[in-house]
């Protein structure tokens, strides 16, 4: 009968214990729930899933034996089911913010260097490149992820950007090459003999055609501007002598 009290004894023990651990769980485990709902920052996110893994930590440790232990296994099974969703979750938002980050931080070197133009067609290529790079940071943001649409919204805009730009670096390279073509013209013209007034004019408006695709905003614009201003004074004074 002794024997009997003392086993009796033990396992009231062991469930009164089991029952204190099974209910510091729960409790733990609800309250890291309920802060992680209402967390505003990462950092009270990732304190909260901390102690909703300690909550279940507590449930995991209580003998299956008990009818504490069989209770904690039904609750541990729904805690680490959601505790993976929100985790995940969390996860994802920090991914989404570290490649939402280094995407806005090539767009702002993007930016910075696309001030005070015109650049050269080679400076255009570059901070193409930088979109380009912004662009890649933001596509590589999975659709589950919580910053999926806010890189979409900028994915947009960068594109755009990268599009302005690439005109950019195109209008540079093709009014580089009229100038330099008008400018070999002219040399040619004036290496020639024994032309009339009338023909001198006529090959200086196939100068003058090549410099008006010179396109404004660009950094040989200016030259080819008084270029031509010299060309019609020139074409002017043949047309006069016709």
């Amino acid at each position: 009968a002794r024997k009997a009290i003392c086993r009796m004894e033990a396992i009231v023990f062991q469930e009164t214990n089991a029952q204190t651990t099974l209910e510091a769980g729960v409790a733990q485990v609800e309250a890291a729930k309920q802060v992680h709902a209402t967390a505003t920052t990462l950092q009270a996110e990732q304190s909260a899933l901390g102690d909703w893994q300690a909550g279940m930590d507590k449930l995991a440790e209580i003998s299956p034996d008990t009818y504490a232990g069989k209770n904690a296994q039904t609750k541990l099974q729904a805690y680490q089911r959601d505790y993976q969703q929100v985790a995940g979750i969390a996860a994802g938002g920090t991914r989404s913010n570290t490649l939402l980050g280094a995407a806005l931080d090539f767009a702002t070197t993007a930016v910075n260097e696309s001030q005070n133009p015109p650049y050269s067609a080679e400076t255009w290529d570059r901070i193409a490149g930088l979109w380009a790079s912004a662009i890649a940071q933001l596509q590589s943001i999975p659709i589950e992820d919580p910053g999926y649409n806010q890189a979409q919204q900028k994915l947009a805009k960068y594109q755009n950007n990268l599009g302005i730009v690439q005109e950019k670096a195109e209008a540079e390279r093709t009014s580089v090459e009229a100038l330099q073509q008008a400018k070999q013209m002219t040399t040619q013209l004036l290496d020639l003999n024994g032309l009339t007034a009338n023909q001198i004019a006529s090959r200086i408006q196939d100068i003058i055609i090549e410099l008006d695709k010179v396109q404004r905003g660009t950094t040989v614009y200016a030259e080819a501007q008084e270029l031509r201003k010299f060309a019609l004074q020139k074409q002017t004074e043949m047309l006069g002598q016709s």
